[in-house]
C-alpha cells in the first residue's frame, strides 16, 4: 500500500500495488476520484477494498491468459494496481484531478515502472473534460471489441437454446458508447430490439435504426425478448429485476458488459434456477481489454481473428453447460480460474 497526501491534507490518495521488488511489468490501474473525508485513505475499510479490487484485476489479467484470444501472455507484461483519491470534490474538482495526476507520476517514479491508468468508466462519462488528463493513453479500441464480444457471446449461446435460423428479439439497457454499438450490431439482423435509454439524444439516434423501439428502463426486464443485455453504467441487476426476468418465459439469456454485473450472485443464482443462461461481464469485455493491452504493447490488432477465437471458446463452454446440465456462467468461471481447460 502507498499513501500520499497533498500539502495541507485537503487531498489524500491510497494506491494498492501488486508487485514485487525488481518487477519490471507495467502497472495497470483503474483510478477513482471520490468525495469524502481525506482520512478515508488511511481507513482499514479502504485498504481492504483497494486490496480486493487489485486482486480482482490480477485475476482478470490471468483469465485473459487462460482464454488465449491472442498469443500474448498478459500476466508477463502487466501487474495490477488500484488508486483511490479522497477530498472535497465539490470545492475543487479540477484540483482533485490534478492531484490524482501527480499521484500517478509519483507512483511511477517510486516503483520505477510505467503506469497505465484509466478513470473508472462512470467517472469518465460524468467528467469527460476533467478525467481525460489522467488517462495514460486514449485507447482507439475501447468500445468496438467489447460490443463485438458481447454479441458473439450471446449469439453463440442462443444457438443452444433457440431453433436455428429464426430472427431473434433482443432487449438492451443502455445506449451509450458501448450499448449503441451493440444495438447497431444486432439491429439489422434481429426481428426486433427493445432499448431502454433515458437520455433524449441517445434515444433519437437509436430510434432511427431499423427494428428498434424505445421502452422505459423499468420494463426492459419484462419485454418479449430472447435475450436481455445490460450495457448501462451500473446497477441494472438486482433481486427485483431477477424476479421479473425469471417470470418472463421468453427470455433465455441475460447478462452483458455492464460493470459489476457479475457481483450480483443471488440474482444470478435465482435466474439460473429458472433456466436462464447468464453471460458474465468479464466475457463480454474480454475483447476490449485484450485489444487495449495489445495496443499498449504496440502489437498488431486483428479483432476479427480474436472474435472468431472467442466464438470457438464460448461454443465449447456452452456445449459443456448443455451436456452436463451445469449453468453456463459456472463453466465459464471454472475455465477463467484455471479449474477446467478448454
Amino acid at each position: 500500500m502507498i499513501r500520499l497526501a497533498e500539502e495541507g491534507n485537503r487531498w489524500t490518495a491510497l494506491a494498492c500495488v501488486d508487485a514485487a521488488s525488481g518487477d519490471r511489468r507495467r502497472l495497470l490501474t483503474p483510478v477513482r476520484v471520490q468525495g469524502g473525508n481525506h482520512n478515508l485513505a488511511w481507513s482499514e475499510a479502504t485498504q481492504k477494498e483497494a486490496a480486493k479490487q487489485t486482486l480482482n484485476l490480477r485475476n482478470k489479467i490471468a483469465a485473459l491468459d487462460r482464454l488465449a484470444l491472442v498469443s500474448t501472455r498478459f500476466s508477463e507484461h502487466f501487474s495490477a494496481a488500484r488508486v483511490f483519491v479522497f477530498g472535497d470534490i465539490a470545492e475543487g474538482e479540477r484540483e482533485s484531478w490534478w492531484f490524482c495526476q501527480q499521484v500517478l507520476r509519483l507512483i511511477e517514479e517510486y516503483m520505477d515502472r510505467m503506469v497505465i491508468a484509466q478513470v473508472d468508466y462512470d467517472q469518465r462519462r460524468l467528467h469527460p473534460n476533467m478525467s481525460g488528463i489522467l488517462d495514460s493513453m486514449d485507447f482507439a479500441t475501447s468500445h468496438e471489441p467489447s460490443a463485438m464480444a458481447t454479441v458473439v457471446s450471446f449469439q453463440t449461446i442462443l444457438k443452444y437454446v433457440r431453433p436455428p435460423g429464426i430472427a431473434l428479439t433482443w432487449g438492451v439497457k443502455g445506449a451509450g458508447h458501448l450499448g449503441s454499438r451493440i444495438i447497431r450490431l444486432i439491429a439489422g439482423r434481429a426481428w426486433h430490439v427493445y432499448v431502454a435509454e433515458r437520455l433524449p439524444d441517445r434515444q433519437s439516434a437509436i430510434a432511427q435504426l431499423d427494428n428498434v423501439s424505445i421502452v422505459d428502463g423499468d420494463v426492459i426486464a419484462n419485454v418479449s425478448a430472447d435475450a436481455i443485455i445490460f450495457a448501462a453504467d451500473s446497477g441494472s441487476l438486482n433481486m427485483h429485476v431477477a424476479n421479473v426476468i425469471a417470470a418472463n418465459e421468453r427470455v433465455a439469456v441475460f447478462g452483458g458488459p455492464e460493470a459489476g454485473l457479475d457481483r450480483h450472485i443471488n440474482a444470478i443464482q435465482k435466474l439460473a434456477l429458472a433456466d436462464k443462461w447468464f453471460v458474465p461481464s468479464v466475457l463480454c469485455g474480454s475483447l476490449g481489454l485484450v485489444s487495449n493491452l495489445e495496443e499498449v504493447l504496440n502489437h498488431p490488432l486483428d479483432i476479427d481473428a480474436q472474435a472468431h477465437r472467442l466464438e470457438s471458446i464460448v461454443s465449447v463452454m456452452a456445449e459443456q453447460a448443455y451436456v452436463r446440465h451445469v449453468p453456463f456462467h459456472e463453466i465459464c468461471s471454472m475455465v477463467l480460474r484455471g479449474i477446467e481447460s478448454i
